[in-house]
């Protein structure tokens, strides 16, 4: 089994660029063993490719780590403020067929053509948001909204 690799991506010197890393990384390969605080030993997929593999292979990988056996996420949920878990607990976190059922609700708010009608009541808020704004001025807009307004 390969050793884990020394990538400090908790640092404010990886925060500030992490792409010398990344680079590096990407040259081990897709899939990169390291280790980290807490969690110790671990993979990163490190490609867009590698990642969408992984998450598309739920014969091999669970996104629910009670689904993988370990209880560590249900212990950490137990500790953190109610509001900060509700944020831990979505759809991504799910396996299917429930990440799939969840997804299907979703999507449908997602549609061009969701978007599209939601439009005129999004610009209206910003609108109003930008008025109430000290110092909010409007410049002419190339889009067909009419005006764009920026403070």
């Amino acid at each position: 089994m390969a050793e884990p690799h020394d990538f400090d991506v908790l640092s404010p010197r990886f925060h500030a660029n992490p792409f010398p890393t990344l680079d590096r990384m990407r040259a081990e390969g897709a899939v990169v063993r390291m280790k980290l605080p807490i969690l110790g030993r671990t993979w990163f997929t490190v490609t867009h490719d590698a990642c969408a593999a992984l998450l598309k292979d739920s014969e091999s990988f669970a996104r629910d780590p009670a689904n993988a056996g370990s209880r560590t996420q249900a212990r950490i949920l137990k500790c953190l403020p109610r509001t900060i878990g509700l944020l831990a607990l979505n759809m991504i976190g799910y396996d299917d067929p429930e990440h799939r059922r969840l997804r299907g609700l979703v999507d449908q708010a997602f549609q061009r053509r969701s978007i599209e009608a939601m439009k005129p009541m999004i610009t209206h808020i910003a609108d109003r948001l930008l008025d109430r704004m000290e110092g909010g001025r409007s410049i002419s807009c190339p889009s067909s909204a009419g005006t764009c307004r920026f403070r």
